[in-house]
């Protein structure tokens, strides 16, 4: 892989993105560069990660074009790699996707189901990586073909590279108290490295967020949210509309609950689910500011 020193890359480079871990700028041929942060470099130091062999290695690695990889190493005036040039994805993000196929305000369920089914396939035929920061959603594109697209390359855990950073949204505290953080639990980390059974969880958190919106939690917690508590889980499911699903059930209880056995990917059973669901809001129900309401199964007639 080529290398190039960042000051060169960012002379005729435009700043389209400023986040924690890094900066990414619009090239002029098209292509994007992603600077990492001070804070970033600082923490793979301290983690001993050496980022330089994961990005130069990139292209024998990774061998699904689903995946968005390096294409130019950024270095520094040192001489350390801190960067990287990749691809510009024509598309959207997945949130804005999901607007898109919202239909008089509900989602359709054979298109989430489709759409799920892309970004499963792609985790599960990946056998190498884990994709740690996956539940974050904002590392998932849609292209124009309506393909789907994983940024975040640095972000993987590639055969022996380690990734440091994790959705949180995969880490939160199970409220039956034994069982909390993902990284304290040999299923999903071990020696250091993490374990498929994250993807699994990660993919299973995606779907309940495109089925039931961002009120899915509801449906993994002691109530609707830690704080309120509103309903009791045996409830929401019943208020989901999920109380004869039994399969999706068993595979949500034993990724949520469980820590002797491995986790499921989902599979057919989002099919199935649209084969014998419709999606309706519930009416009422109580909203907070940037939420929309919950929306539940409803069995066809």
């Amino acid at each position: 892989m080529e290398k190039v020193f960042t000051r060169k890359l960012l002379s005729n480079a435009k700043q389209i993105h400023s986040g924690e871990t890094s900066l990414i700028y619009q090239m002029p041929d098209g292509d994007l560069l992603k600077v990492f942060s001070p804070l970033y470099l600082y923490i793979l130091n301290g983690a001993s990660i050496e980022m330089a062999p994961k990005i130069l290695e990139a292209d024998k690695r990774i061998h699904r074009p689903e995946i968005v990889v390096p294409k130019r190493a950024a270095i520094s005036d040192f001489w350390q790699v801190e960067g990287y040039t990749m691809d510009k994805v024509d598309g959207v993000g997945i949130l804005q996707q999901l607007l898109k196929m919202s239909k008089s305000g509900v989602r359709d369920l054979t298109e989430i189901a489709n759409l799920y089914k892309k970004i499963e396939d792609v985790v599960k035929e990946s056998p190498n990586i884990v994709f740690p920061d996956l539940c974050t959603l904002s590392n998932i594109l849609v292209t124009r073909d309506n393909d789907i697209r994983l940024i975040d390359y640095d972000g993987l855990q590639i055969d022996n590279y380690k990734a440091v950073c994790v959705s949180s949204n995969v880490t939160g505290e199970n409220p039956r108290g034994n069982y909390q953080l993902t990284t304290k639990n040999s299923k999903y980390f071990k020696d250091g490295f993490f374990s498929k059974n994250l993807d699994k969880k990660s993919l299973m958190y995606i779907y309940l967020y495109f089925v039931f919106g961002s009120w899915f939690s509801a449906f993994l917690e002691n109530g609707i949210s830690m704080e309120e508590k509103i309903y009791a889980r045996g409830n929401v499911v019943d208020i989901l509309g999920l109380t004869d699903e039994k399969e999706l059930l068993e595979k949500l209880d034993t990724m949520v609950f469980s820590e002797n056995y491995d986790n499921q990917y989902l599979e057919d059973t989002v099919f199935h689910i649209a084969e014998n669901y419709t999606l309706e809001r519930i009416p009422g129900f109580p909203s907070r500011v940037g939420h929309p309401t919950l929306n539940r199964l409803v069995k066809k007639r």
